[in-house]
């Protein structure tokens, strides 16, 4: 079970909940960079919906109620593929074609560098164990 799942649905919807929080879920998880290279402590499929969960929550404008919807149909798989990539944006009404140029390309890759770089920041002096 994923960290989304574990949310109540309507949590974050909460009337002022994200007015008096900082809410920025980091899609990236123990991955780890080899060179220019990211990987994923549960292998490449991983690595794609966290690149998925990335773009969208750019795409959104880091708008946690419009991308968090996302993120949970994405985790509710067994597995991420680009078919399920392309079912949740279509459920979510996210732009298809945006996404996928996204995850595929270099917008993408800069965003998850970000969210590794955040990562790395919470984690400084810490074990991510």
């Amino acid at each position: 079970m994923s960290a989304m799942e574990d949310l109540p649905d309507d949590l974050l919807s909460q009337e002022g909940l994200l007015d008096i929080m900082d809410f920025d879920y980091l899609a990236y998880g123990n991955g780890m960079k080899e060179g220019s290279k990211i990987i994923c402590q549960h292998g490449p499929a991983e690595c794609l919906g966290n690149m998925a969960e990335t773009c969208v929550k750019n795409m959104t404008g880091n708008a946690p109620l419009k991308y968090i919807p996302f993120d949970v149909c994405l985790e509710s798989g067994s597995a991420i593929t680009n078919k399920l990539i392309s079912k949740c944006a279509k459920k979510q009404g996210i732009n298809e074609d945006e996404l996928m140029s996204c995850v595929t390309g270099p917008k993408g890759k800069a965003l998850i560098d970000i969210e590794a770089k955040k990562t790395a920041a919470n984690f400084a002096g810490k074990s991510m164990q």
